[in-house]
């Protein structure tokens, strides 16, 4: 027999380690951790040590370095221009919108389009196919440039 209530709670269990994983994936994304070990001032005793770094823009880089130094030089995006660039891709299978800001990307927005292809047949029809394509890359080119705006 199938039983509902146990299929229901496996279900909300499979959704929680879901956001779960993408919780910390977005945390990792999202801090930088150093940690090691120091010599002190004394040259004889050593101290543990762990930097955990939130930096102001999130950090693309994945390093694991594992020696006498620390290395950072994937904070080197922090120091570059603030610029931001916007572009807009578009093609016959759709558009992107996105932002670029030194190596981060944010796509802000996608969409698919599918528009009709040329073809050889149709007959005294061919005027219309060519007319009905016509219209249809021109109501997706409106589209786009009002999604620009």
């Amino acid at each position: 027999m199938f039983d509902n209530n146990a299929f229901q709670a496996e279900n909300k269990c499979f959704w929680i380690l879901d956001d779960l994983d993408d919780l910390v994936k977005t945390w990792l994304k999202l801090s930088l951790h150093f940690c090691g070990i120091i010599l002190m001032d004394d040259n004889k005793s050593e101290k543990k040590i762990t930097l955990d770094i939130e930096p102001f823009r999130p950090c693309m880089a994945f390093m694991y370095k594992c020696e006498n130094k620390f290395h950072s030089s994937c904070l080197n995006y922090l120091l570059e221009d603030d610029e931001r660039f916007g572009f807009i891709i578009v093609d016959g299978g759709g558009a992107l919108f996105a932002t670029l800001q030194g190596n981060v990307r944010n796509i802000l927005q996608k969409i698919t389009v599918e528009l009709p292809k040329k073809h050889g047949r149709g007959g005294q029809s061919a005027n219309r196919f060519a007319r009905l394509r016509e219209e249809k890359r021109h109501t997706y080119a409106c589209r786009v440039a009002e999604l620009a705006t």
